[in-house]
Order: C-alpha cells, then sequence, then structure tokens
C-alpha cells in the first residue's frame, strides 16, 4: 500500500476561505541564532521545507530551504509574517519574491494561485530517499556542520561516510541542524544523485552518489543469530513495512519540558519545550471510512501569528496549515488517519508561545 505522508496537507496562506491566495509551500520558524548561522540578516523570514506540486511556488522556480524575506516591497518583520503580507494580494497578481538561497539574495516572480492548483503526491514505501544517517551526540555544538552516524548498508555507507563526520551541506545548502538535512532528503527522489560536503578530521571532503531507497537500505542479517539490528530498523522499516490497519482508538496527552526534549532528541525534531500557549477545547475525533478523517479543532483566547503543525515519530512533518494573525476557533480535518497507526506530536505556535502535545493512534 502506497504511503500519503508526503505533501498531503497543504499550506494555506490566507486564512481559512476557500481559493483565497495560496503560494504552495510548507514553511519552518528558525530562531534568530540559526537565521545569522545561515547568513540570514532579516529573522522574520519563512524558511521553505516543502513545494506543493501545481501550486504558484513550484511554477516560481522556489526551492527546499529557501528562505523567504519580503513580497514586493512589503518585507517580513516581527508581527508581520509572510502569510500576513500574501493576505493583501489576490489570485492572478504578479508579485516578485526577495528569497536568499544557499546565503546569496535572490528575486523570483510569482504569478499567485488557489489552493485548488496543487496536485496530490503519493509516493510508496520503496520510493523514499533514504540516506542512511542519525545524529551522533556529543558532538561540540560550536562547531559548523551536522554531526552524523551510519546506517549499515546505506547510501551513504556506500559513500563512505564514517560515524563522527560533520556534514557541512548537501547539494549546495548549508547544514545547520538535523532539520536541514531532514528537508534536504525528503525532498528528493529515489536515484536523483546527493552531493555531500563533510569535515573529517580538519579535512573537508566531498561525496557524490545517487540517493537510495528505504527498501534497498536493509540490513545484514547474521545466517544464524535473530537480527537484531537496533532502534533504527525499527524506526524506518518495521514499523512501515507491516501491513497498514486503519487506527482504531486515539489518546491526546500532555508532554513537559524533559518529554519534549526526549522527543526532540529521539526523533530529530525541533519541537519547542516552552508549553506556555493557552489552547482551550482540544477535540480530535476519528472519522474512519473511505477517506480516513481526523476531526481537529480547538480554540485560542489570544491572538497572534499561529501555525498548526504534526509530526509523525519518524521526524516527518505531515501536515501544516499556517493561519496567520488569528483568535478564535480552529477546526481542520486531515488525512491523519491514512498515515497509519504510532506516535504524533501535535504543534500550536502563536508568535513566541507555542503548545505541544502526544496524540498516539492504535
Amino acid at each position: 500500500m502506497k504511503s500519503s505522508i508526503l505533501l498531503l496537507f497543504l499550506l494555506p496562506l490566507a486564512g481559512l476561505a476557500q481559493e483565497s491566495v495560496f503560494l504552495g509551500v510548507y514553511i519552518e520558524r528558525i530562531s534568530e541564532e540559526k537565521a545569522e548561522a545561515l547568513g540570514f540578516p532579516n529573522p522574520y523570514g519563512s524558511y521553505i521545507s516543502g513545494i506543493i506540486p501545481g501550486t504558484a511556488a513550484a511554477r516560481a522556480g522556489l526551492q527546499p530551504l529557501d528562505y523567504i524575506v519580503g513580497v514586493d516591497q512589503h518585507m517580513a518583520r516581527e508581527g508581520r509574517s509572510l502569510g500576513s503580507i500574501l493576505r493583501q494580494h489576490t489570485p492572478g497578481e504578479r508579485v516578485t519574491l526577495h528569497i536568499y538561497r544557499a546565503g546569496r539574495k535572490q528575486t523570483l516572480w510569482a504569478t499567485l494561485g488557489r489552493k485548488s492548483d496543487s496536485r496530490k503526491v503519493e509516493r510508496g514505501h520503496c520510493e523514499e530517499p533514504f540516506l542512511g544517517i542519525r545524529p551522533e551526540s556529543g558532538i561540540d555544538g560550536s562547531r559548523r556542520g551536522v554531526g552524523v552516524r551510519i546506517v549499515d548498508n546505506s547510501t551513504a555507507e556506500a559513500m563512505d561516510v564514517k560515524d563522527g563526520d560533520l556534514i557541512l551541506s548537501i547539494n549546495g545548502a548549508p547544514m545547520v541542524d538535523w532539520t536541514d538535512i531532514k528537508i534536504a532528503i525528503d525532498n528528493m527522489e529515489v536515484g536523483d544523485p546527493i552531493r555531500i560536503e563533510l569535515q573529517r578530521q580538519g579535512r573537508r571532503l566531498v561525496k557524490t552518489a545517487p540517493i537510495r531507497s528505504q527498501c534497498d537500505t536493509k540490513p545484514e542479517v547474521p545466517a544464524v543469530a535473530e537480527p537484531d539490528p537496533g532502534a533504527w530498523f525499527d524506526r524506518y522499516f518495521k514499523e512501515e513495512d507491516r501491513e497498514r490497519v486503519g487506527p482504531s482508538s486515539i489518546a491526546v496527552s500532555d508532554l513537559g519540558s524533559s518529554g519534549i526534549s526526549a522527543a526532540n532528541q529521539s526523533y530529530g525534531l525541533s519541537l519547542p519545550v516552552s508549553n506556555n500557549l493557552q489552547v482551550r477545547n482540544l477535540k480530535t475525533v476519528m472519522r474512519a471510512g473511505e477517506k480516513d478523517q481526523l476531526e481537529l479543532a480547538f480554540d485560542l483566547p489570544a491572538s497572534g501569528d499561529t501555525q498548526v503543525r504534526i509530526y509523525k515519530s519518524s521526524g516527518r512533518l505531515v501536515y501544516s496549515y499556517e493561519l496567520g494573525a488569528f483568535s478564535g476557533s480552529f477546526e481542520d480535518e486531515t488525512n491523519l488517519l491514512q498515515n497509519g497507526t504510532g506516535d504524533y506530536f501535535l504543534e500550536i505556535r502563536q508568535g513566541s508561545r507555542s503548545q505541544v502535545k502526544q496524540i498516539k493512534l492504535r
């Protein structure tokens, strides 16, 4: 059965109205420190983690890891996000996008579209690119790059990437943290060439090879002993290889700062640990059937620039909704249930405040 965890959930940039202006990007908010490390002078821009096919963003040539700082003469600043800027426009308008790509400032021209322009993309399990790396603990955080450990029999091993190497860039884009690594890999296709610049014992090396799929990355199993390949195998294969059965129960629980920190470390996430956003009347309802919908609803008494995201425990973003300046009742239906049983993390962020919940589908 095909997996439906890539690009099924669209990112509306104009609130909840139907057929309003739509750019067609997934975005990540980044810290001032990360913006500075990437050479972005404006810390209020939008960091692209994915492009939705068929949309204005795709037609304009936007790419994952681009950083949008403004539209026409309107630049992002505190209290003025990309979403709020785009709400001043209508579908069909031609605008200038001010972006940074690989540290260089550029301009692109886009004709804004509608949500109906979007094309749904599904990829099967064996069509998912898989480099075969995981975060290396104990790496000096003051050094540039992302420290990694290597999965046996993977693309990374075939490229001669070693445990403890620091990945500096992938396909020319600088890597500052694990989020960058995930974005770079998730937006590739199996068979695409991947170019990795890395540092090893003070030397800079460049490695290039076609990236393989998860199905091509199988652990070498001893002939006699029962295989015990470790947690990475459970994370990337065991859960996904078994036959998918629709969830029959849902449980939502709070996560304290220690629980959020543990999730970030285990799954390579960047969830905020503050949990200081007031969220009322949170409701999740399964509507199993032909479309396997999950209804998500809550109230936000305060006002501010608001984003709603859901991550699977594999670390992949499976739902993203930017509301812009928002206060009041939120309700949406997602096809989260099509991603199968397991643990998910709901992040509701409003300005500098946030709330994180764990969702268990069984």
